[in-house]
């Protein structure tokens, strides 16, 4: 299920670093509360010996200006956010927060919500056709020859976007007691143009790409990629995604 806000600041701008993710992260884990946010982000849901955060959220959605010469990122008006989850008291403790609390903070700025829309898109085929609302992530940890670690991003049109995509999906399926079918996995095909992105988070790059997709597999697991998001590092900021057209 994802949540649609709309946010609205006390000035008619908000000014925040480029790289914002980590304010957004923080104030998503704030809404939930302490003691649920400290349980996902310590514990989180348990897939063999994988730990799971299992909530997306997407970028900040609005009319911006970019100052690339102090590194900032400056939104006229509203604000859109999308979080996600497919975890019921998560779900919960957000809109629960939201309505009790008067405003929030986003780095210096002052925000009140001025609307929230639930959204519930169902899977029902094979088949369904994805935004992304905020990049999505692959990566795979590999070693050097000294053994030193790095990680590696892949991109569409190479054979671990997909096959890294369905084993994540089929992780997030097996934490929620899903029986869904892992033999044929998930393929996402892009349609159309794809944009890379860049983001830095806590000294490191992380890289993803943005567009539309057309998403292939089997239903119950393209329900948890709308539910959880697709690809790796959704709790930072990554692999949300809408249905298009729904």
């Amino acid at each position: 299920m994802q949540l649609h806000l709309v946010f609205s600041p006390d000035t008619n701008e908000i000014e925040l670093p480029l790289h914002y993710n980590r304010l957004v992260q923080a104030l998503v884990y704030k809404l939930m509360g302490p003691h649920l946010a400290s349980f996902v982000h310590s514990t989180g849901f348990k897939s063999g010996d994988r730990s799971l955060r299992l909530f997306a959220f997407s970028r900040l959605l609005g009319n911006y200006q970019i100052n690339r010469q102090d590194s900032t990122i400056r939104f006229n008006g509203e604000v859109r956010l999308i979080v996600a989850s497919p975890i019921g008291a998560v779900l919960q403790e957000w809109a629960t927060s939201l309505v009790e609390t008067d405003f929030v903070m986003l780095g210096k700025n002052k925000l009140r919500l001025a609307e929230v829309r639930v959204e519930d898109p169902i899977v029902k085929t094979s088949e369904i056709k994805i935004q992304t609302a905020s990049p999505i992530s692959v990566y795979s940890t590999l070693y050097r020859k000294d053994g030193a670690p790095f990680t590696c991003f892949f991109e569409p049109g190479q054979p671990e976007f997909n096959q890294l995509i369905s084993r994540n999906l089929q992780n997030k399926a097996e934490a929620l007691g899903l029986d869904a079918d892992v033999d044929n996995g998930v393929n996402l095909v892009p349609l159309g143009r794809l944009k890379p992105s860049l983001v830095k988070y806590k000294g490191g790059v992380i890289k993803g790409v943005s567009g539309t997709f057309e998403a292939l597999g089997d239903p119950k697991l393209l329900q948890v990629g709308l539910n959880a998001g697709f690809g790796a590092k959704n709790s930072q900021g990554f692999g949300l995604c809408i249905l298009k057209g729904g």
